[in-house]
């Protein structure tokens, strides 16, 4: 199916395309090319990450593709034998947490994707937050004013670290009751 489509210009040279043409202005046959719909970018490999975050990318031999377990053996990643990393992207290394009632979000980035029987802990001076979960992400509230260090690790359903982030200091700043009462 193909439609004229009119070109105008209106006296502030701004140019409008239709499929109406203009009544006032004196037509000009234009040729409109239009490019054919082909859509030539190759598909993207998309896995859930832990957290809510999505990662994509171009396909990675032995990375599953949409969740989905890999099938040659030789290819699929075991934590144990496999390069890992476990960060923490925020809030970075000796970051201020600003005033307030010391309401923050931590969130590692872990590679390769946890295993089905993997989980990360969140530590705050040493002792666990919350119990072990899937998410990459957890909100710390009322947190304590004073310097703190943050660690993130890689458990096993038994327990057993596999990984661990460095440790990540930050400092929170909270107001005091008793600066307002002198």
């Amino acid at each position: 199916v193909t439609t004229k489509i009119y070109r105008s210009v209106d006296q502030n040279g701004v140019v409008s395309f239709s499929d109406v043409p203009a009544s006032d202005t004196e037509q000009k046959q234009t040729r409109v090319i239009t490019p054919s719909v082909l859509n030539t970018m190759p598909g993207f490999a998309v896995r859930e990450n832990t957290g809510d975050a999505l990662v994509t990318g171009a396909p990675v031999a032995g990375v599953p593709v949409a969740g989905l377990p890999v099938q040659n053996d030789e290819v699929t990643m075991s934590s144990h034998n496999s390069a890992s990393s476990l960060t923490i992207v925020s809030p970075a290394d000796n970051a201020t947490i600003a005033m307030g009632a010391g309401i923050f979000d931590v969130v590692a980035a872990v590679t390769p994707p946890l295993l089905p029987d993997h989980f990360l802990q969140l530590y705050l001076d040493g002792e666990a937050i919350g119990e072990p979960q899937k998410a990459s992400r957890w909100t710390l509230t009322y947190i304590l004013r004073g310097e703190h260090r943050l660690q993130v690790r890689r458990l096993t359903d038994s327990d057993e670290t596999i990984d661990e982030s460095s440790l990540t200091t930050i400092f929170v700043l909270r107001p005091s009751i008793l600066r307002g009462m002198r």
